[in-house]
């Protein structure tokens, strides 16, 4: 399915068509080119059930009945209707990211999980790795990978040892770096402008600073592509 097919079925299912409401919450429920989201694709079987979609309304009494939904939770689709506006301007965000390909290279467990949630929440889809040898051994594997996100202290090699061997080794010359890091030296900043870092994030930031870096470097892919 192309970018607009999928885009079309959102705009449509927000316009009240009963098969894409379940077109839609199918996506939505595997997760196909998207983030899976079983709250939304719940809204969406409701709706198309509602309607009289008997399908939906089978998919409805088994999340019911896996737990997956509560009672509570069809009140609250009654209630509180998603503005179809909104969905439909998600979903053209989303969609508009599918395709970019993101490298995430923190050692943090925990705060490489918050990051990955905070991209993939936005349609990106995100590759990660612990330490700098995972890193580039990961480029190598994928040469589409369009952004680079990476911390400076990582076991193995840390960030800048990891930047210096892929420009080197003139591995994915065309991805974009973003640098994480608890430290901004001037020494270092000069030394990542010689490598062509776009951003240097410093710790602590807000998920809104890093989306938005990130958003920018997208759309310079994207009209490049």
């Amino acid at each position: 399915m192309s970018h607009s097919e999928e885009f079309d079925i959102s705009k449509k299912a927000a316009s009240g068509d009963i098969e894409a409401m379940c077109s839609l919450a199918l996506l939505l429920e595997i997760g196909l080119e998207r983030p899976r989201d079983l709250k939304q694709a719940a809204y969406w079987w409701f709706q198309a059930a509602e309607l009289g979609s008997e399908l939906a309304k089978e998919k409805i009494e088994k999340m019911l009945a896996d737990g997956v939904l509560k009672l509570e939770d069809l009140t609250n689709f009654k209630k509180n209707p998603i503005d179809s506006g909104n969905i439909a301007s998600s979903t053209e965000k989303e969609l508009s990211h599918i395709g970019i390909k993101i490298l995430l290279a923190e050692d943090e467990d925990d705060f490489r999980e918050i990051i990955r949630i905070n991209l993939e929440e936005q349609g990106y889809r995100v590759i990660e790795a612990f330490d700098g040898e995972m890193a580039l051994q990961t480029l190598i594997a994928n040469p589409d990978i369009s952004i680079i996100i990476s911390d400076l202290k990582m076991p193995k090699l840390n960030g800048m040892q990891f930047i210096k061997t892929l420009r080197r080794m003139q591995i994915a010359e065309h991805a974009a770096i973003i640098v994480i890091t608890a430290h901004a030296r001037p020494e270092l900043i000069e030394l990542g402008r010689k490598y062509n870092v776009k951003h240097w994030l410093v710790k602590p930031f807000s998920a809104d600073i890093l989306l938005e870096a990130v958003e920018k470097l997208a759309q310079r892919k994207r009209h490049v592509a």
